[in-house]
């Protein structure tokens, strides 16, 4: 549901074009080749889903991002360990730190009291999820 009348907050925009465009990009950059592509596509369009959600304040968008945040922190060492970038390891240790710091900066902002107070989150941070009907 969205907060009607809040103002959303500038992070909040930020995180949402960004889960946006990652989903899209994502989309697009897909290919059918292994199981973890597949799993990279559903991560895609879950993103697509957050930013929208995020952009208009949805509360099931909330406990979504952190849901997905911790995602890419766990994915995050299979890319050193498939080798998906060949830039050399040590780029790819350095992206994979990188993006645990991005990552962790973005949990970190989504858990503040005053953004949780946004999107109406409770000390359950699931409950909107359970009230989706999907």
């Amino acid at each position: 549901m969205s907060q009607m009348g809040i103002q959303r907050p500038t992070g909040v925009s930020i995180l949402a074009i960004l889960a946006f465009l990652g989903g899209v990009l994502g989309i697009i950059g897909f290919s059918y080749y292994t199981i973890l592509s597949l799993f990279m596509l559903l991560i895609s369009v879950a993103n697509v889903f957050t930013g929208w959600g995020l952009w208009n304040l949805r509360d099931w968008s909330h406990p979504l991002a952190l849901i997905l945040q911790v995602i890419s922190i766990i994915m995050s060492p299979l890319d050193l360990i498939a080798g998906s970038v060949d830039f050399g390891a040590g780029t790819i240790v350095t992206s994979m730190i990188f993006g645990w710091i991005i990552s962790g900066i973005i949990i970190y902002y989504l858990t503040r009291p005053e953004i949780k107070e946004v999107f109406g989150v409770t000390d359950d941070f699931m409950a909107p999820l359970r009230k989706l009907k999907v």
